[in-house]
């Protein structure tokens, strides 16, 4: 071993104390599916205006099987345990990209019900390392995993939506929706995916 690699070496070694290692990220229980209480009919087109309302990406949209696929996007860290960074030399450990795929399926139950199912999964970049020639920035993709907080958000949603579809309802049989604007009424329009309502009063 010539003097160079020595010295690389013991400096190796010495830095070895003042690296902290991360802790990876694991699956969390979390709420993955709900049962409405109605109809596929109802229950669809309120997860598509959702999903449209918040201009996400829908890489498959197949009403027959329920399926939804939302691909493309980035994730928060907010939604997803992303275990604990490590860091080198007083340098920490940085994700630098967050990527986040979707799948959300709904099927019809008897009595009329609908269960929506939500299924994330979520990857990070993560760089390592404190940009020193001895130790340079490295880059790798991990794993990381929801938190619940997205799934509760679109159930809670579809929920809203759902309820929203019923006032519209009883206001068509009671006759005060139209499409126009009148007063104590509802300004009804259509929208991708449904029919979106609002109070004329409001």
């Amino acid at each position: 071993m010539n003097t160079k690699t020595t010295l690389a070496a013991l400096a190796l070694v010495g830095l070895c104390g003042c690296v902290a290692p991360g802790m990876a990220p694991t699956a969390m229980n979390v709420e993955k599916s709900r049962t409405f209480d109605a109809p596929f009919d109802v229950v669809w087109p309120a997860i598509v205006d959702s999903i449209a309302e918040q201009n996400l990406p829908i890489a498959t949209l197949e009403k027959a099987s329920g399926l939804i696929v939302i691909n493309g996007v980035s994730y928060s860290p907010r939604d997803a345990n992303e275990g604990t960074l490590g860091s080198v030399l007083g340098v920490q450990d940085q994700v630098t990209a967050r990527a986040a795929r979707f799948n959300i399926f709904a099927t019809s139950q008897e009595g009329g019900k609908t269960t929506v199912k939500v299924n994330t999964s979520f990857r990070m970049q993560v760089r390592t390392g404190n940009g020193s020639n001895l130790l340079p920035y490295r880059y790798q993709i991990e794993d990381a995993y929801s938190n619940g907080n997205f799934e509760r958000r679109v159930f809670s949603d579809i929920s809203y939506r759902i309820n929203r579809a019923s006032e519209l309802k009883r206001a068509v049989q009671t006759g005060s929706a139209t499409g126009e604007s009148n007063a104590g009424g509802m300004h009804c329009v259509q929208s991708f995916g449904g029919t979106i309502c609002t109070h004329t009063n409001q």
